[in-house]
Protein backbone atom coordinates (compact mmCIF):
# COMPACT_ATOMS: atom_id res chain seq x y z
CA UNK A 1 0.00 0.00 0.00
CA UNK A 2 2.02 3.75 -1.34
CA UNK A 3 1.52 6.70 1.10
CA UNK A 4 -0.98 7.96 -1.38
CA UNK A 5 -3.67 5.08 -0.91
CA UNK A 6 -3.12 5.34 3.01
CA UNK A 7 -3.88 9.24 2.94
CA UNK A 8 -6.77 8.76 1.01
CA UNK A 9 -8.17 5.96 3.87
CA UNK A 10 -7.69 8.07 6.63
CA UNK A 11 -8.31 11.64 5.19
CA UNK A 12 -11.78 11.79 6.79
CA UNK A 13 -10.19 11.46 10.07
CA UNK A 14 -9.11 14.53 11.11
CA UNK A 15 -8.63 16.27 14.88
CA UNK A 16 -8.25 20.14 15.67
CA UNK A 17 -4.41 19.93 14.81
CA UNK A 18 -3.84 18.66 11.49
CA UNK A 19 -0.16 17.86 12.41
CA UNK A 20 -1.37 15.32 15.17
CA UNK A 21 -4.18 12.77 16.08
CA UNK A 22 -5.51 11.94 19.17
CA UNK A 23 -5.41 8.32 20.84
CA UNK A 24 -8.83 7.60 19.43
CA UNK A 25 -8.62 8.89 15.58
CA UNK A 26 -5.11 6.78 15.39
CA UNK A 27 -6.83 3.59 15.97
CA UNK A 28 -9.45 5.09 13.95
CA UNK A 29 -6.92 5.27 11.06
CA UNK A 30 -5.51 2.15 11.90
CA UNK A 31 -8.89 0.22 11.29
CA UNK A 32 -9.46 2.17 7.97
CA UNK A 33 -5.70 1.36 6.96
CA UNK A 34 -6.20 -2.43 7.57
CA UNK A 35 -9.74 -2.34 6.00
CA UNK A 36 -8.11 -0.53 3.09
CA UNK A 37 -4.95 -2.28 2.13
CA UNK A 38 -5.22 -5.18 -0.21
CA UNK A 39 -4.37 -8.69 1.15
CA UNK A 40 -2.86 -11.79 -0.55
CA UNK A 41 -4.44 -15.19 -0.67
CA UNK A 42 -1.23 -15.69 1.52
CA UNK A 43 -1.98 -13.46 4.16
CA UNK A 44 -5.68 -13.90 4.07
CA UNK A 45 -4.88 -17.64 5.10
CA UNK A 46 -2.08 -16.34 7.69
CA UNK A 47 -4.35 -13.96 9.20
CA UNK A 48 -7.92 -15.08 8.76
CA UNK A 49 -9.66 -12.37 11.09
CA UNK A 50 -9.94 -8.66 12.03
CA UNK A 51 -7.38 -9.18 14.32
CA UNK A 52 -4.89 -10.83 13.16
CA UNK A 53 -4.81 -8.24 10.20
CA UNK A 54 -4.35 -5.90 12.73
CA UNK A 55 -1.33 -7.06 14.50
CA UNK A 56 0.41 -8.07 11.30
CA UNK A 57 0.34 -4.16 10.23
CA UNK A 58 0.88 -2.89 13.86
CA UNK A 59 3.95 -4.85 13.58
CA UNK A 60 5.10 -3.71 10.00
CA UNK A 61 4.33 -0.08 11.38
CA UNK A 62 6.48 -0.63 13.91
CA UNK A 63 9.33 -2.86 12.38
CA UNK A 64 9.34 0.49 9.94
CA UNK A 65 9.46 3.50 12.58
CA UNK A 66 10.07 2.01 15.95
CA UNK A 67 13.68 3.35 15.90
CA UNK A 68 13.24 6.38 14.43
CA UNK A 69 9.96 7.70 15.80
CA UNK A 70 10.18 6.31 19.67
CA UNK A 71 13.26 8.14 20.69
CA UNK A 72 12.20 11.50 19.52
CA UNK A 73 8.62 10.74 21.24
CA UNK A 74 9.88 9.72 24.31
CA UNK A 75 12.54 13.39 24.73
CA UNK A 76 9.36 14.99 23.73
CA UNK A 77 7.14 13.72 26.65
CA UNK A 78 10.35 14.07 29.12
CA UNK A 79 10.91 17.13 28.00
CA UNK A 80 7.08 18.11 28.30
CA UNK A 81 7.02 16.63 31.81
CA UNK A 82 10.44 18.76 33.04
CA UNK A 83 9.03 22.01 31.63
CA UNK A 84 6.40 21.68 33.37
CA UNK A 85 7.77 20.26 36.65
CA UNK A 86 5.47 17.42 36.72
CA UNK A 87 5.43 15.81 40.63
CA UNK A 88 3.80 12.84 40.74
CA UNK A 89 2.10 12.32 44.01
CA UNK A 90 -0.28 10.21 45.97
CA UNK A 91 -2.63 10.74 48.69
CA UNK A 92 -2.94 7.91 51.32
CA UNK A 93 -5.57 8.63 53.81
CA UNK A 94 -4.86 6.46 56.79
CA UNK A 95 -6.71 8.20 59.33
CA UNK A 96 -9.96 5.84 58.94
CA UNK A 97 -9.64 2.31 58.75
CA UNK A 98 -12.12 0.62 58.26
CA UNK A 99 -13.42 3.91 55.99
CA UNK A 100 -14.48 2.33 51.90
CA UNK A 101 -14.07 4.67 49.07
CA UNK A 102 -18.00 4.10 48.65
CA UNK A 103 -17.78 6.15 52.17
CA UNK A 104 -15.72 9.07 50.53
CA UNK A 105 -18.02 9.34 47.72
CA UNK A 106 -20.82 10.41 49.94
Amino acid sequence: MTEIEVLQAIQSVSTFDPDYLDFYNFQECLVRVVQARPWSEEEKKECPDFDNKLDRVCAMLELKYNDDVSPIFEQNRENFEHDRRYQPRIVVDDEEEGASDDDDMQ
